[in-house]
């Protein structure tokens, strides 16, 4: 198990280079003087120039990104244009609210999602299992910026119940986790669903039955656990959603997450702000996909032998 780990974050540095290399490249061919973003907008040519070469943004290409990724290896993300701070100090003080947006919008949505996906399939074809699919088709269907301001509109401007923006309250939190939490609880819903329908009727669930166990007991112990890889998998997609969600979602409640930062960033042209926000989400991504990983030898014996085994 040790040594798949450590394979695997060793895996992790191809995959943070090629990132780095897009999103470098990207803004590299994106029209606009960040210059002008630092001087101003009567800033002289001199003075542009000056910086233009203080900054090295005359070299060629190759030149500039080498010198980024030596600053990255560094711990150096990089000076924001607009204030003069470093790009880690910023994504740090950002990260916990962009964090927390996303493990209470993961909890909704597997804590619904789960428990809907489930009854959906025990009931197979009735009315609850049609209702809660259509449920799930609409929340899949329903963009986050749309969903997002419809309730704004009814919890917060309608009935008055919510506030609809800001941050440090619990009240805060509440529509902005339902806007990311309910798209993903319908993918969730409708991928336990399947995976329940593919074990519900198995030899193993039938001589369980015959045994004479609890209905509940065979729910939970052997149909929900075998099933549980797929749906495993949909939550750690999701939640890579939701980090990347947060982007709409933040920007639309005015939550001073990673997510508002970036969005900010790119329309002030702040380009070292973007490149380590696009970086960070992908470094999370990654670890969350390790840690599925693991999470899948808890769950499935046969996945730890083979981790074990593994060279």
């Amino acid at each position: 198990m040790i040594k798949y780990i450590v394979r695997r974050l060793i895996a992790l540095i191809p995959v943070l280079l090629g990132v780095t290399l897009i999103i470098f490249t990207l803004l590299y061919f994106t029209p606009g003087d960040p210059a002008l973003v630092m001087l101003g907008d009567e800033a002289t040519p001199e003075a542009i120039a000056q910086i233009h070469e203080e900054l090295g943004w005359n070299d060629p290409f190759w030149v500039r990104y080498f010198n980024y990724v030596v600053d990255l290896l560094h711990g150096d993300l990089g000076v924001s244009y607009t204030n003069g701070r470093p790009v880690f100090d910023l994504l740090v003080e950002r990260l916990p609210k962009t964090i927390t947006l996303a493990l209470i919008s993961t909890t909704i949505a597997v804590t619904l999602g789960i428990l809907l996906g489930v009854i959906a399939a025990i009931k197979q074809n009735s009315i609850f299992d049609n209702l809660c699919m259509l449920l799930a088709l609409v929340g899949v269907s329903m963009p986050h910026f749309w969903q997002g301001l419809l309730l704004m509109l009814l919890f917060g401007v309608k009935l008055g119940w919510l506030p609809i923006s800001g941050w440090g309250e619990v009240g805060n939190v509440v529509l902005p986790s339902l806007t990311i939490g309910l798209g993903s609880m319908a993918i969730i819903a409708r991928m336990t669903r399947s995976s329940m329908l593919e074990v519900i009727n198995q030899d193993y669930i039938n001589f369980a039955r015959a045994k004479g166990q609890k209905n509940g007991k065979i729910i939970t112990g052997h149909e929900l656990r075998n099933a549980l890889i797929p749906i495993i998998t949909t939550i750690a997609i999701q939640f890579g959603n939701m980090l990347g969600g947060s982007v709409i979602t933040e920007t639309i409640f005015a939550i001073p997450g990673v997510g508002k930062l970036m969005v900010d960033s790119i329309r002030s042209g702040n380009y070292p702000v973007v490149q380590g926000g696009v970086l960070l989400i992908a470094f999370i991504y990654c670890i969350n996909n390790l840690l599925v990983d693991v999470i899948y030898a808890f769950v499935d014996p046969r996945v730890k032998t083979n981790l074990s085994n593994a060279r």
